[in-house]
């Protein structure tokens, strides 16, 4: 049954376009298993959280997207509610990923501030107000997550900041 398979498989992988797809998630799971990191496995739960997310996101920004148009909403607001969805939502999931210290949140979370970026900035004909507001909004989620690393990455414990107040002082 098992050399059936393979030999089903090795035949699909000979089609230029089923090979080249192939390659392509193969390539993409190892990257992913890379960024999980040693000691967290990355399987086909990490796959359906990020698509959920994706999901979830892409789900609610139409669905303010159509309330803001029925509320007779320029075109500039529709947009910077569907870039401040996106923002949003991947500042959660980089804070989520800075809580529990993993990087593949973090990634994640910085993959969805970027998605206005690329879904927006190429749709934009005339450069005015809609593209200042969109590069507005993705700086100052990337200035956040800037913030946010830089807490991540300070002492929580009292006594490691008093004593590393020390060593500075004593260094001066």
């Amino acid at each position: 049954m098992k050399s059936m398979f393979l030999i089903i498989g090795g035949a699909l992988l000979r089609i230029p376009f089923a090979g080249f797809v192939f390659s392509v998630f193969r390539t993409a799971f190892m990257w992913l298993h890379y960024f999980k990191g040693e000691s967290g496995h990355f399987g086909l739960t990490d796959i359906f959280y990020a698509c959920a997310h994706v999901y979830g996101a892409v789900i609610f920004t139409y669905q303010l997207q159509l309330l803001t148009a029925a509320r007779n909403a320029t075109s500039n607001v529709q947009l910077a509610v569907s870039t401040a969805i996106w923002v949003l939502w991947g500042l959660v999931i980089f804070s989520a990923g800075a809580l529990k210290r993993t990087i593949y949140q973090r990634l994640l979370g910085l993959t969805f501030t970027i998605v206005p970026g690329v879904r927006y900035l190429p749709a934009i004909k005339d450069g005015g107000s809609a593209l200042a507001l969109v590069a507005m909004i993705v700086g100052a989620a990337f200035w956040i997550v800037g913030i946010l690393n830089a807490i991540s990455r300070s002492p929580i414990d009292p006594d490691d900041a008093a004593q590393d107040a020390r060593s500075a002082h004593a260094a001066i």
